[in-house]
């Protein structure tokens, strides 16, 4: 009698330290956050109307783990990709008034750049932000000797129904590290968005000047009225 056995477990939180949206001319339109808490199924990272190609955007969350480490996942999935209707602007695209701008869904996605980074400063771990000023500083960094580990980078059709392994990520960059995510240990992630304007061209780089040249031209009518909306969670499996 006495002997036991009590499984463990796992509780993440999580907050939104900071998700913006800035007009091409670097002219604040909406900012937003929420202290830690369990997020249920009203709570967004992010709300966005009326975006304009030059547009661009971030928003940096912190994960909060206890009672037990584990391995990080990030989810992209529940696509939303509409037309969400079509305007003359859009209509006019192909040259021909039919109320069809000759995709079956939203263009939107094709024109949105999209990365996520481990935001975790100029020295690889967490530290906190006394120790190391550049942690969750919304900014992709580079430093010795691990530069800050990418989760997800591309178009948001690249990227879309995915499931990314933060852990592994991590691991990649810095072979010293597990990439395993302890207990009582603020972590940062950051996301960041893009809509390059016709003006952009090939290989020029965008407004966060993080060394990753944009691949495709800049966005046109035919990403008018257009939406996406996807789930975006995390969560994270004991080791």
């Amino acid at each position: 009698m006495g002997n036991f056995l009590v499984a463990g477990s796992l509780d993440l939180k999580i907050d939104l330290v900071n998700s913006t949206h800035f007009r091409h001319n670097g002219t604040l339109i909406e900012w937003n956050s929420f202290d830690e808490k369990n997020l249920g199924r009203e709570d967004r990272f992010f709300s966005w109307k009326d975006i304009k190609p030059g547009d661009y955007g971030e928003f940096t969350i912190s994960l909060h783990l206890f009672d037990n480490p584990g391995y990080l996942y990030f989810n992209i999935s529940n696509i939303v990709d509409t037309d969400n209707g079509i305007n003359e602007p859009e209509d006019m695209v192909d040259g021909i008034v039919n109320n069809n701008d000759t995709t079956p869904d939203g263009d939107l996605d094709d024109y949105v750049y999209f990365y996520g980074w481990i935001d975790w400063g100029m020295i690889p771990g967490w530290q906190g932000p006394n120790e190391d000023p550049y942690e969750g500083n919304n900014v992709w960094d580079c430093g010795y000797p691990c530069h800050e580990p990418i989760i997800v980078r591309g178009n948001l059709s690249e990227v879309k129904n995915r499931s990314y392994n933060v852990s592994k990520a991590i691991k990649e960059v810095c072979a010293n590290s597990s990439g395993i995510m302890q207990p009582c240990k603020t972590i940062y992630i950051a996301i960041a968005w893009w809509i390059p304007g016709k003006d952009i061209g090939l290989g020029d780089y965008d407004p966060f000047h993080n060394g990753v040249p944009y691949p495709l031209p800049g966005a046109g009518n035919i990403i008018q009225t257009d939406m996406w909306a996807a789930d975006l969670t995390f969560y994270v499996e004991q080791i």
